[in-house]
């Protein structure tokens, strides 16, 4: 978690992860190529 621009979608990401720590669920977060993205569609 770096500098944070928006305080309430930190709080709401903060929430998401000690929820996820307390089950021991693991997330990663990963980029997806724009052409790669689109192509789903």
């Amino acid at each position: 978690m770096g500098s944070v621009r928006y305080k309430h979608l930190n709080n709401i990401t903060r929430q998401i992860w000690e929820w996820c720590e307390n089950r021991h669920i693991f997330i990663v977060a990963s980029c997806i190529n724009t052409r790669d993205n689109l192509s789903r569609l």
